[in-house]
């Protein structure tokens, strides 16, 4: 297995005014994204004078400035930062303009003011994953067969899903020497990991090598089968072009066989891992069906705790008479009614409640088709903001976007831990509505405290926002905003005021070497922590060891 390529980035902020250029330093989590250097400029001259200088790899500029506005900037820096990416803010008047722009080519995005935070992202990692790309590509001069055939087939898997097919596929199978394969076998690999865990990217090579050994026992007597792989967030889609003779593509597979094959693949890891199999199809542009029949088949995990495999639902789904069984009855309707707003709501009482729903639901909805119980899940969530909206409480306070779209529900392995979650979002709802029917805001400090609590039990790893933003139920942008307002500094100061204090109370025990300490408080690089926590300290860990007699 290759070694992990780890890419760092250098970023321009070209905005003419300061608070939007202060707020986009804090908006994203800079250092999660690769962004070590980040620099600024007022207007578009002084960005040629910072971008010739510090050479950044991304620039994030305004279009309307003084002296010089963001696209002449970019059409003057283009031929001494070639490499660059350019990503340009518009506001809805500009916004025709903005796409022109992009059409005349050296800009890759634009973002629309005011910024939303999920696309905002996501525009910002496409620039940093087409540079990571990019680098990968220069610096192997060339692509190799193998690999540029992986690259398109995943471009190709990409263009399925997103129902582009125009007959390309077949052409390009040809081409890449899939001679005449009889059957396509749409596969989706979701990896889940405890919440708050930490993802990595390693995760993709052990993915890929475990949906080998699947794939090798859902089809023994097909050794030719070939697979293409397209990874999207934590969810790996693959192709499975199969060779087999009548229709041996789409029979029941063995399902213990390629659970055993799953364990051996990815040792401790297997847990995280389920695997699901949607129909076999005789032509390329037939398999965004399977694959969404595939996803589908993943919330059987919800059903059947043990199982890491799905290909078709154990049993037929089962109609039944009268009330449909996934919705709240009045009994638990007024249950979630008193865990929102009575005066006495026992916070234990509704973990228990929640927890006793999710059992139920889930064996009962065993024999249901998956959406009777997502019905379940979206009825507790709409009823719970429609309290919210009805009690004045500002809803992006208490939610996360994934909650409105019922992502979330792909961040779970089990009925237990997904209702476990919710109860605590209800409990969280519940106590903002009575915190404002007696004192103003006497959450802050408590969220704070308990952020706090969160990150020191994982003071060895990389907590981050977003991270923070899951497990306290907030919009992560209005949570960064919350830091700003309550305590006037960032999150990352706020991590870094947590990690100096226990690194303090760490470098006072003499067993402990510098450099355990520097380890024990999440820093990965000894020279970045020593600069940290100089800057917070005022002298160097070895300094105040000194002076502390240890």
């Amino acid at each position: 297995m290759q070694p992990e390529v780890i890419h760092t980035y250098k970023l321009m902020i070209v905005e003419d005014e300061p608070l939007i250029r202060e707020g986009l330093k804090l908006y994203f989590d800079w250092p999660e994204l690769g962004v070590t250097e980040i620099f600024e400029a007022e207007n578009g001259t002084e960005g040629i004078e910072v971008a010739l200088r510090e050479r950044p790899d991304l620039v994030l500029t305004d279009i309307r400035m003084p002296e010089l506005g963001g696209l002449e900037m970019i059409e003057r820096l283009h031929p001494a930062l070639p490499d660059a990416r350019y990503v340009i803010l518009t506001g809805y008047n500009d916004f025709a303009y903005a796409q022109q722009a992009i059409r005349l080519g050296r800009i890759s995005a634009y973002l629309l003011k005011p910024l939303q935070y999920e696309e905002s992202l996501a525009a910002i990692r496409d620039c940093l994953e087409a540079l990571a790309a990019e680098r990968a590509a220069s610096a192997a001069g060339t692509l190799r067969a193998e690999a540029h055939d992986a690259l398109q087939g995943g471009l190709l898997v990409k263009s399925l899903l997103d129902g582009e097919d125009d007959g390309r596929a077949e052409r390009w199978l040809a081409s890449a020497g899939f001679d005449t394969p009889l059957a396509y076998r749409p596969l989706v690999l979701a990896y889940i990991p405890e919440i708050g865990a930490q993802a990595g990217h390693q995760w993709q090579a052990l993915a890929e090598a475990l949906l080998g050994s699947a794939v090798s026992a859902l089809y023994p007597d097909c050794p030719g089968t070939r697979t293409l792989c397209y990874f999207h967030r934590r969810t790996l889609y693959a192709l499975a072009i199969v060779r087999c003779e009548g229709g041996a593509a789409d029979l029941a597979p063995d399902a213990a066989r390629i659970e055993q094959a799953m364990r051996e693949s990815a040792g401790g890891l297997a847990p995280c891992f389920y695997l699901s199999a949607g129909a076999a199809a005789t032509v390329p542009g037939e398999a965004a069906g399977g694959w969404r029949q595939a996803e589908r088949l993943l919330i059987g995990r919800f059903f059947y705790p043990d199982r890491r495999f799905f290909a078709q639902p154990r049993e037929a789904p089962v109609v039944t008479g009268g009330r449909p069984p996934h919705g709240l009855d009045p009994k638990d309707k007024a249950m979630l009614a008193a865990c929102l707003a009575h005066e006495q709501s026992d916070a234990e009482e509704t973990r228990r409640w929640l927890r006793e729903l999710g059992l139920r639901s889930a064996q009962a909805d065993a024999k249901q088709t998956p959406d009777r119980w997502l019905a379940l899940i979206q009825e507790i969530v709409g009823d719970c903001l429609r309290f919210a909206y009805k009690h004045g409480i500002e809803v992006e306070e208490i939610y996360s976007v994934t909650l409105l779209d019922l992502s979330f529900v792909a961040d779970f392995r089990d009925a237990e831990r997904l209702f476990g979650w919710l109860a605590e979002w209800i409990v969280q709802l519940g106590a903002v509505y009575r915190a404002g029917k007696s004192r103003p805001a006497p959450q802050d400090a408590l969220i704070f405290e308990q952020i706090e609590a969160f990150v020191t039990q994982r003071l060895n790893e990389d907590v981050t926002l977003q991270m923070v933003a899951d497990r306290f139920y907030y919009n992560p942008s209005y949570l960064s905003r919350l830091f700003k307002s309550k305590l006037n500094i960032n999150y990352l100061a706020f991590v870094t005021e947590i990690r100096v204090r226990h690194a303090k109370r760490y470098l006072e025990n003499p067993k402990l070497l510098v450099t355990e300490v520097c380890a024990m408080c999440g820093y990965k690089s000894y020279k970045h922590f020593v600069k940290t926590f100089r800057s917070v300290a005022g002298m160097s860990p070895t300094e105040y060891r000194k002076q502390m007699g240890t």
